[in-house]
């Protein structure tokens, strides 16, 4: 059962890492609210084999709500430990910055345009993420042309 239990909390793990920081603040604090409501009905959920209805619970049930309660907890408790450190937000403050640099050296001008971008691809591939960080920058800018249509 111990193995169970950790391959939901990684699969937890695994989806607040990857789908949550690309969200607003108005997204990240609903789900505060979620993780918090899961929580709660985690413990809920958990505390049912305890109750009188306990005894009528088949074991195999009652072992899937005792997981179900510790997985709401441990999903609960690394939620607080990604909000506090931060992560999120510093996510984001790098996404709004390089969206800025784009955007000012696109808005350079030509003669601008051509004196920065061959400097940035050559510290880029020195530092060998050329690929990524092009195609990183690629999206970006074609994110932001289907903004204006």
């Amino acid at each position: 059962m111990k193995r169970a239990s950790l391959i939901l909390v990684g699969m937890v793990a695994a989806l607040a890492l990857f789908t949550v920081p690309s969200c607003t603040d108005e997204q990240l604090q609903r789900a505060d609210r979620v993780f918090a409501d899961a929580n709660a009905i985690g413990r809920g959920v958990a505390a049912i084999p305890d109750g009188p209805a306990g005894v009528l619970i088949p074991p195999d049930v009652r072992c899937i709500l005792e997981l179900l309660g510790v997985t709401g907890a441990a999903a609960l408790v690394l939620w607080q430990k990604i909000r506090s450190s931060k992560i999120l937000e510093r996510k984001q403050d790098l996404a709004v910055t390089l969206k800025a640099i784009v955007d000012g050296i696109e808005q350079s001008g030509i003669r601008g345009r051509d004196a920065v971008k061959p400097a940035i691809a050559e510290v880029m591939k020195d530092r060998d993420i050329y690929g990524r960080a092009n195609a990183i920058v690629d999206q970006y800018k074609a994110a932001a042309n289907r903004d204006l249509t």
